[in-house]
């Protein structure tokens, strides 16, 4: 793959190296879809000024405090309520987790407030947020790092919390990143849903990208010890706040916001 796309103009070996080449080749699994994913991947990067954001790591770890935050950016986070949404990445050697309060989202005011685009614009800037903090920890630790998405639904979720506008538009803004960011999406796991999501499921699933949907899980840690295990894999017990099954005592974790100064 990389003797395919080091003629092209916009290759640049620093950029585009061994270890970003790697993430197109695992996830297309042919020299010919890798290499056309490569390419997309740099015009789309070209034609987006995603370099020039600069250091993104921190956008996104207390984004309501943050002053630096672009107009597309607060639009989305201020449909919900603060730390409805988080970016956590307490250890270093361990990955990063999204974790999102599924409960107390406002999927209709996101649905009325953001298109397509909107969508495409904030996903661009949390998958390049992401995949800096991932590549990151990948080259220090030599292991291909990716992230873990929970979805917290808890005993206030009810399946009339779902748009089908955001639900939609959400989807199809997630199927255009996957190829631009591969491999960066590790699990999905939806934590204690009570039995009716299932219904919902069968019908939302159809919704995503095949690669997306294999990745989902739906555990109670809290009630099973057995459901630790896949959460374990990303990040230690004792940074775990107690919902989750863990021993963190404080919850938000209001001191990560610094972590990248």
């Amino acid at each position: 793959v990389k003797s395919n796309i080091k003629d092209d103009s916009l290759y640049d070996a620093k950029k585009y190296d061994d270890l970003w080449i790697l993430r197109f080749v695992l996830s297309k699994k042919t020299e010919k879809k890798a290499t056309k994913a490569a390419i997309a991947t740099m015009k789309y990067r070209k034609e987006h000024k995603i370099d020039e954001l600069g250091d993104m790591r921190r956008k996104f770890l207390h984004p309501q405090q943050d002053s630096e935050l672009d107009s597309l950016q607060k639009k989305y986070l201020y449909c919900n309520p603060e730390w409805s949404f988080i970016l956590y990445h307490p250890d270093e050697e361990k990955s990063l987790m999204q974790i999102i309060d599924v409960s107390i989202s406002d999927m209709y005011k996101m649905g009325k407030t953001l298109n397509t685009q909107d969508l495409l614009g904030v996903y661009m800037r949390l998958n390049e947020c992401m995949f800096q903090i991932l590549d990151k920890t990948t080259r220090r630790t030599g292991r291909l790092t990716k992230i873990c998405r929970i979805l917290s639904l808890g005993a206030k979720f009810s399946a009339k919390m779902f748009s089908p506008t955001y639900v939609n538009a959400d989807s199809k803004a997630a199927k255009e990143m996957q190829d631009y960011y591969p491999q960066l999406l590790g699990s999905v796991l939806v934590i204690d849903a009570p039995s009716a999501i299932g219904a919902v499921w069968k019908v939302m699933k159809h919704l995503f990208p095949k690669s997306v949907v294999e990745k989902f899980d739906f555990i109670y840690p809290t009630k099973n010890e057995k459901d630790m295990k896949p959460l374990l894999k990303y990040v230690s017990k004792e940074h775990l706040p107690k919902f989750l099954g863990g021993t963190r005592e404080v919850w938000p974790p209001t001191e990560q916001r610094n972590w990248f100064e």
